[in-house]
């Protein structure tokens, strides 16, 4: 054979190869051919078609009805829906499908609980049509529950997660979730209890115009002590966390005829938190058992039951975790003078602002302000360094006693503004460890003496500079 010859020979080979090749691909050879879906449709239509559910148990009927994107049910009182659970219902009709047909045509629907149902479910659509399926038992493995369909002798296995859908009660589909409150966002929280001091919390915002003026935080606390106290941010905001925690744990009585048995006519906790939108008010009487309690929401009628387990850090709170410990804290912008007097000695601080005018039209004049200690001027850092000392004189317990005697130590703050008028607070001997210290003639904090002995202390240096 010629050279020529051959070549021809191989293109010839090679054109066969690649025509071959393109057959194959184009047909799919050599590719799994798909698995067609085994599964027997049992119902099949849009969830948008249904127009109403029925449910009816041995011993219970619920019946669900579509009202445009939303659902209601013919139950006498007025219950609020989650309607997440209740479109599960809706979506195992729609497309139901069965794994496999394990009987055609029984003669005895025992062995799978279809001679008597635990459950017949029923779907009506918008067009009149209507299809009903009967729920028997949990299949031996226990992922899946035995069903039949009406006018259908074939015994069904389908998921478990219809035959839970088809099982719901009205208790699971109604909203267990209490109302939000954005806890960044909390205007007022009071928390009443039984026995122990009420707690109420109001925004500063919503505060008097001399509570802001003498640096309250975020929040200030007007109960239960006789002068407000500036609340602890990062405290406060752990407590407030907890709020998502309660939630509804059972349903007890939507039609309570004595409030009395649920210790609900005399309520031994109150809680009420509002934002700036929603407000969550709710009462708590007795225990339902060891791990519940009966509650209400207020101004309505249904007795509910919440984990105590959730409620449990807002009834162990007190007042004084929630506070800065501050003894007295204000703005050394709002200070005139200050009177510091001892057993041993009196002082007086004064602050003298003047204004300095600005050199050029676009700056801004400055205040100069001059420090003095009994008429002696000090230096600027020197007498800041002591005011972080007086104003830093930290609490550190509540005083549960009456307090009779001598204040060993007094200071008196005046302001530069008519609005604010003086502010004295003493510091009256309670034990060889504590003061009382006594604002506005209570006493209701105790401060350690190693503070204010150590007060004393820096004044006494300052003044003798």
């Amino acid at each position: 054979m010629s050279k020529g010859r051959s070549l021809i020979a191989l293109f010839v080979v090679l054109a066969l190869i690649a025509g071959v090749y393109a057959y194959m691909v184009t047909r799919g050879v050599g590719e799994p051919e798909p698995m067609a879906d085994e599964r027997v449709r049992i119902l099949e239509f849009d969830v948008e078609e249904i127009s109403e559910m029925v449910l009816k148990s041995q011993d219970k009927t619920l019946t669900l009805t579509r009202e445009g994107e939303s659902w209601s049910t013919d139950y006498p009182y007025p219950v609020v829906l989650n309607i997440r659970n209740v479109e599960d219902i809706a979506y195992s009709f729609t497309g139901l499908s069965a794994e496999e047909v394990v009987s055609e045509s029984p003669e005895d629907l025992s062995p799978f609980g279809l001679d008597n149902p635990s459950v017949e479910a029923t779907v009506t659509l918008l067009d009149g049509r209507e299809f009903t399926v009967y729920l028997g038992n949990r299949t031996p493995v226990g992922n899946m529950f035995y069903l039949m369909k009406e006018d259908d002798p074939r015994v069904f296995t389908v998921w478990g997660s219809h035959g839970n859908h088809f099982s719901y009660t009205l208790n699971d589909l109604r909203d267990t979730q209490l109302t939000v409150i954005n806890t960044q966002e909390v205007a007022y929280f009071r928390l009443a209890r039984e026995g122990d001091k009420t707690i109420e919390i109001v925004k500063t915002e919503q505060a008097d115009e001399q509570q802001i003026q003498l640096g309250f935080a975020r929040w200030h606390m007007i109960q239960p002590y006789n002068e407000h106290a500036s609340v602890h941010y990062e405290r406060f905001n752990t407590l407030l966390a907890t709020l998502p925690q309660l939630e509804i744990a059972n349903f007890i009585d939507d039609s309570p005829q004595d409030l009395a048995q649920y210790g609900l006519d005399t309520p031994a906790i109150e809680l009420e938190v509002r934002d700036n939108q929603n407000t969550l008010h709710l009462l708590f009487g007795n225990d339902l058992d060891e791990q519940h309690i009966h509650f209400q929401i207020a101004g309505k009628n249904t007795v509910y039951a919440m984990e105590k387990e959730a409620l449990a850090s807002l009834v162990a709170t007190t007042p004084f975790e929630l506070i800065d410990r501050f003894s007295f804290i204000v703005m050394i912008d709002y200070v005139d003078e200050i009177v510091i007097e001892t057993t041993d000695a009196k002082h007086s601080l004064t602050l003298t602002r003047t204004v300095k005018e600005a050199e050029k039209q676009d700056e801004e004049d400055e205040v100069v302000t001059t420090f003095a200690v009994n008429g002696n001027e000090v230096g600027d850092q020197e007498f800041r360094d002591f005011y972080q000392v007086l104003i830093g004189l930290i609490v550190e317990a509540e005083n549960k006693e009456m307090i009779d005697g001598k204040p060993h130590v007094t200071t008196t703050f005046r302001f530069n503004k008519e609005d604010m008028p003086d502010v004295s607070i003493e510091y009256v001997p309670y034990n060889d460890d504590f003061f009382a210290v006594l604002r506005g003639g209570t006493a209701e904090f105790l401060v350690s003496r190693k503070q204010v002995y150590h007060m004393i202390n820096e004044i006494n240096e300052l003044a003798a500079q």
